[in-house]
């Protein structure tokens, strides 16, 4: 029996070293996934030289995902809105990501997993990815 698939959002954890939402992803088919959020009215718009960044970095992931057969998707929008879609879509159980501790993050993981389990019920796993240690109440 074929597992479901599963969307591996990469967000501020641009690596597959050390990424425990990979790790926990070992075996399983595997979307890996990109969200270009231009409409986030809760953080910075990036500048020139962090779009740069960006760019060279997504493509350096890609090349590395693509060498282990499951290509980077990039998508413009927001999560919301595309991952209970694409989930539904391709029959994605879960979509795991690295949590992220800042208000605005919590409020959009908030609503993508009120808009996955709405939609279909897929569930949004969340890991510890960009710090050591989980700050206090998480």
């Amino acid at each position: 029996m074929i597992a479901a698939p599963v969307i591996l959002w990469f967000r501020q954890d641009l690596r597959l070293a050390d990424n425990p939402a990979l790790a926990a992803v070992a075996g399983q088919p595997v979307l890996p996934l990109y969200v270009i959020e231009e409409d986030a009215a809760d953080r910075w718009l990036p500048g020139a030289a962090a779009r740069w960044w960006l760019q060279r970095s997504l493509r350096a992931l890609d090349a590395a995902l693509s060498r282990l057969g499951a290509p980077l998707l990039v998508l413009r929008g927001a999560p919301e809105a595309l991952l209970p879609d694409l989930a539904r879509r391709i029959g994605a159980a879960a979509v795991l990501a690295g949590r992220r501790y800042d208000a605005g993050g919590r409020a959009r993981d908030a609503r993508v997993a009120a808009a996955l389990a709405g939609a279909g019920g897929a569930q949004l796993r969340l890991f510890t990815s960009a710090v050591l240690r989980e700050p206090a109440g998480f």
